[in-house]
């Protein structure tokens, strides 16, 4: 795994974590192997059979982080960035790999503070 992977991984997940206040491996995935199990199975990387194809990985990460965008949005410490989190949300339905996935986590991160 690449030192990129993994970071791109732990922003997934550190997003996942501020939005619900949770550690890591929650009920509510926040775990970055979830991110880099989806980065390597869209580069055709890994062979990993009970992880099912890429689109399932895929769109449980995606289906996560709308879960935790909607949380930040509804957070009433950010109620002044609601309308950022609801645009992202848009951008989100666009999304189609991990790429464009990871711009959104990393917006959304960048935004919030830790702690939150």
């Amino acid at each position: 795994m690449s030192a990129d992977n993994y970071m791109d991984g732990m922003s997934y997940e550190m997003l996942i974590r501020r939005a619900f206040n949770c550690p890591s491996g929650s009920k509510h995935s926040a775990h970055q192997q979830l991110m880099q199990n989806a980065m390597t199975m869209e580069h055709g990387k890994t062979y990993a059979k009970h992880l099912g194809s890429f689109s399932k990985q895929f769109n449980e990460v995606k289906g996560n982080v709308e879960k935790a965008l909607a949380k930040l949005g509804g957070n009433k410490e950010l109620t002044h960035l609601s309308p950022f989190f609801k645009q992202q949300s848009e951008k989100l339905l666009d999304a189609d790999n991990t790429t464009q996935l990871l711009a959104i986590i990393k917006n959304a991160l960048d935004k919030v503070p830790r702690g939150s």
